[in-house]
């Protein structure tokens, strides 16, 4: 493998309300909203973008949904286990800064992982390298009126909790950063063999209404229960904070625009989060800032072909947002 890395497309998913207001409800609300075999138009999913869920329980509740296979043909082969979890109680080995929260969900990764052992446990795959937990949505969404909007890629996954519209809560994980150096380049701390960096993007605080003008995601905050971004280090195995590199700033209808005034789809640049090195890491994979949507719209489109999913931070308004590269 080389620079650059295949271009990844990502399928949206069914959206899957709360059958039951509980972290076992959110929980079994990602694991139906991921496992579907169609996108939410019907059409079936093509099997480069076909994973492998299962779920764990404990006295008949759900509280972990993890991937036991990822999709097989883009390249990759730095293998992962994305794991999202939670309980009315527990003692899970948590990442820093973040600490657990009863009934809240929380999401981590595993690279190299082996079969499934316990979520709470120190090596929940068995084997491999654990980044901890981050928070990925409080209490106050395991609501029945909270829904479920995932999409998935070849090589990642994005889970949007949707408390309401303006009360969302984003996870990315998976293949999501395109490194600057590839690995035969011999500086072995920048890649993996297959010239990938594993992460994971969390959203349990909101990202406000500057999404994209204040880079608030993806971005690591180094405080308790805010947004939060990291990797993996190749050659040390350690997990990373990483941070978005600030946006323009634009006032109403400036700085995100090109010079015939169009809005700019563009990746987001990735830096060290540590004031003693802030290198440069990456940059995101298909996951791109489009400054501010004309409409509240989830999707960007061609006549009827798909171009981009659009990630609204007021899914009710022309909202600053994010976008994935959907699958067309």
């Amino acid at each position: 493998m080389s620079l650059p890395l295949p271009t990844l497309t990502f399928y949206r998913l069914p959206d899957v309300t709360l059958s039951v207001g509980t972290i076992g409800g959110l929980l079994n609300a990602v694991y139906t909203s991921l496992n579907s075999a169609t996108d939410y138009r019907g059409n079936a999913l093509s099997s480069t973008h076909s994973w492998t869920w299962a779920t764990s329980s404990a006295g008949g509740t759900t509280n972990a949904v993890y991937n036991t296979t990822v999709p097989t043909g883009s390249g990759l082969t730095t293998n992962f286990a994305i794991i999202m979890a939670g309980a009315g109680a527990g003692s899970p080995i948590m990442a820093s800064p973040d600490s657990f929260i009863a009934s809240a969900s929380h999401m981590g990764i595993v690279k190299s992982p082996g079969s499934y052992n316990d979520w709470t446990n120190a090596n929940p795959m068995t084997t491999g390298i654990f980044s901890g937990y981050w928070r990925m949505a409080p209490v106050a969404a395991n609501n029945v009126a909270t829904k479920i909007r995932s999409y998935v890629s070849q090589e990642s996954i994005f889970v949007n909790v949707i408390q309401n519209g303006t009360l969302q809560y984003w996870f990315h994980a998976g293949a999501i950063v395109e490194p600057y150096t590839n690995y035969l380049s011999g500086s072995l701390a920048t890649a993996e063999p297959d010239d990938r960096l594993i992460g994971m993007f969390t959203g349990y605080s909101v990202a406000g209404s500057d999404l994209v003008s204040g880079g608030r995601y993806p971005t690591h905050v180094n405080s308790n229960g805010s947004i939060h971004a990291g990797a993996f280090v190749p050659s040390t195995n350690s997990f990373l904070g990483i941070s978005n590199v600030t946006r323009n700033v634009w006032s109403g209808v400036d700085g995100e625009k090109d010079l015939a005034g169009n809005w700019v789809v563009d990746t987001v640049s990735l830096y060290k989060s540590a004031a003693a090195n802030n290198s440069r890491v990456g940059q995101t994979r298909s996951l791109f800032t489009l400054g501010k949507s004309l409409s509240a719209m989830n999707v960007i489109r061609s006549g009827s072909t798909d171009l981009y999913h659009a990630l609204l931070w007021n899914t009710g308004s022309a909202s600053e947002c994010l976008t994935l590269k959907a699958v067309s």
